[in-house]
């Protein structure tokens, strides 16, 4: 069996091994970055598909109680926005470091309530009904389902499509831009 032997000059190989060193610092701090970028990209598109209602023309209508009652407490009648604790709660955080990777979370947080003030059953901004979660009825409403005395709820996605769209699109430019710092490391 033979073995190859690659012969270079010792020049060479110090320019090599810096280059390759340049590039693995490089391509870890940017992948990070790349993924921050990318997190901020998608919570600002959820942000837009909500109050443009990219979305709506496929969502079932409200039932005609909810409607009626949303028409005359609300300020808007818009999906996913009723006092706009759900796009005041998107956020962008990160979930774990490990070494030069880190884990990025864009979305809602479970944990984050609403303002409260919000019972079918009296105007909006009463002091009745207690605050909710928002990453629960964000969870509604994405995926629709029985939920007993909750009622039954259509699906009105929106964090779904959007990652479709985003990677369609986002992703794709925020893969180049990644690739060409590490590719500008190799000198």
């Amino acid at each position: 069996m033979m073995i190859p032997v690659i012969k270079f000059y010792d020049l060479d190989y110090r320019r090599y091994r810096s280059a390759l060193k340049r590039i693995l610092l490089v391509s870890g701090t940017r992948m990070n970055r790349t993924q921050q970028k990318m997190a901020i990209d998608y919570k600002h598109l959820v942000t837009e598909n909500i109050m443009t209602q990219r979305f709506a023309g496929g969502y079932a209508p409200y039932s005609e109680r909810y409607a009626k009652w949303k028409r005359i407490f609300a300020a808007n009648t818009l999906y996913h926005v009723l006092k706009g604790d759900a796009v005041k709660a998107l956020t962008v955080l990160k979930v774990r470091v490990h070494k030069w990777q880190s884990i990025w979370f864009s979305g809602i947080p479970a944990g984050v309530t609403d303002t409260g003030g919000k019972s079918w059953l009296y105007p909006l901004g009463s002091p009745k009904g207690k605050p909710k979660s928002i990453a629960m009825y964000m969870h509604v409403s994405e995926y629709g389902g029985n939920y007993g005395r909750g009622g039954t709820h259509p699906k009105r996605p929106v964090f779904g499509p959007s990652m479709i769209q985003y990677s369609r699109q986002g992703h794709q430019q925020r893969g180049k831009e990644y690739l060409k710092d590490v590719e500008g490391a190799w000198k």
